[in-house]
């Protein structure tokens, strides 16, 4: 067992992290059965316990900062999902994200897609 892969319990037990998840699903696995499980809500949880607060709040903050500048389209395209993973309050359905997304488009993109009718599911 490597160091990366453990994480320090109690002051002195080495664990696996995948033991970690594992225990963590076993004990929440329960409230994602049923109708009203989501992937979010399961995204959600899944941040709150492994992510840390500070990391969560930095990713939301360079995600609302996310410019495509000198960026070209395809990392402009891969940054903003990346990080909108983190910040799905700010997505909260296709068309936001989609909205949100095409804020930093060229102007001569925009125009070309305004003409076009987007399908939102």
């Amino acid at each position: 067992m490597t160091w990366w892969k453990c994480q320090i319990i109690n002051g002195s037990t080495l664990m696996p992290f995948t033991s970690l998840a594992d225990m963590w699903w076993r004990t929440i696995k329960t409230a994602f059965q049923g109708s009203e499980a989501t992937r979010q809500k399961f995204a959600k949880a899944l941040r709150t316990k492994f992510y840390p607060m500070h990391l969560q709040k930095q990713t939301q903050r360079e995600f609302l900062t996310l410019k495509r500048e000198d960026l070209c389209m395809v990392e402009y395209a891969s940054k903003f999902t990346k990080l909108s993973r983190f910040s799905l309050e700010y997505v909260a359905t296709d068309r936001v994200s989609t909205l949100r997304f095409e804020e930093e488009l060229a102007l001569y993109i925009r125009n070309q897609l305004a003409g076009q009718q987007a399908q939102f599911s």
